[in-house]
Formats: structure tokens, sequence, C-alpha cells
């Protein structure tokens, strides 16, 4: 049996984040264990595959590297159709990067109910931070996000990023079925 046959679902993430914040070399790292500081701004939408096994599963993570740039804000809400977690990606040495969270989180929460996010403070290998730690990680709990600190350049819990994520993921969709099995055995029980 091939490996795409074992597959047993593909979920879509979305990464949102200021430009320049690392959301590209986070992908590139965890995808292709490549880091390249010289990476240009995405513009518009990449899209990058990567199979896991997790849970008993394999799953086909279908990741969408969304654009930074204000100009391509409207987009991010088409982009975030059918995503089944969010990343949302700030700079530890960028205040206004954090500070735009605020706006990508309170799309995504607009666009999508009840969906896993997490919160990334990228660069944490910087000396230089402008981000206060305990501030996001309290902002991330008050808003019910997981916080994971990271480096993509020094490929520090990228891999984090994406199993928790899709962890959570996972164990959400089994309870839902789960659920919706039980009810069809209710239903003909009633029936």
């Amino acid at each position: 049996m091939s490996f795409e046959s074992q597959i047993n679902q593909k979920i879509k993430l979305t990464l949102l984040g200021d430009s320049m914040v690392g959301k590209s070399q986070i992908i590139m790292r965890f995808c292709l264990d490549q880091f390249n500081q010289n990476t240009p701004s995405t513009l518009g939408v990449q899209f990058f595959s990567k199979q896991i096994y997790i849970n008993d599963e394999f799953i086909n993570l279908q990741i969408w590297d969304t654009a930074g740039q204000e100009k391509f804000r409207s987009l991010c809400k088409q982009h975030l159709l059918n995503s089944k977690g969010v990343i949302l990606v700030y700079s530890v040495d960028n205040q206004q990067s954090y500070d735009s969270i605020n706006y990508y989180l309170q799309l995504t929460k607009q666009s999508l109910q009840d969906i896993p996010i997490t919160l990334v403070a990228n660069k944490s290998d910087l000396i230089n931070k402008e981000v206060d730690k305990k501030q996001a990680e309290y902002y991330a709990k008050e808003n019910n996000m997981q916080f994971i600190e990271a480096s993509a350049k020094d490929n520090k819990n990228i891999d984090d990023i994406f199993f928790k994520l899709t962890e959570g993921k996972v164990f959400q969709i089994h309870k839902i079925n789960q659920q919706q099995d039980n009810f069809s055995l209710l239903t003909f029980f009633i029936d």
C-alpha cells in the first residue's frame, strides 16, 4: 500500500502576520528543512504541502503562506476559507508586527468558528527583542491560543508549531465524528 493511499485526512493550515516576520521561513524550514535569509516577501499566497504521521494517522498538511503587506490584507479572508487551523506570526524584534496580531485574530474569528489558533513569536534567536514574552503569553491565553516561541533560523520549535496545532485539530475532528456517530446511532434507535 502506498503512502498516498494511507492518508486519512487533509488539513489546511493558514499562516497570517505582517510582512518580514518569517512566515515563509517557518514553512520552508518545516516542509523542506531549509532556511534562506534572503527569501523575498510573499506576493499574494503560496501553497506548501507536507505529509505527517500523528496520532496513528497519516495527515496531508496543506499550508498556506499569505502575503503580509497591507495592500494584500483584503485577500486574507479568502485564504482563510476551509482552514482547519491558523498560525499567527509576529517577529520578537518588531513591536508593530505584534500589534498587528489583533487584526489577524479578529479577521480569523470573523471568518471561522471554533478553530485552533497558535500564536508564534518568531526569530527568538535574536538578542534585541521589542515584544515582551509575558505579555504575548498572556494575550494568547486570554484569546484561547497556543503560544510558541520559535526560530526558523535555528530550527527551534518549528515542528511543534505544526504538530501541536494538527494534533489538536485531529482530536477535535475525531470528537465531532464520534458525536455524529453517536447521534446517528441514537436516531436509528428512536426511529
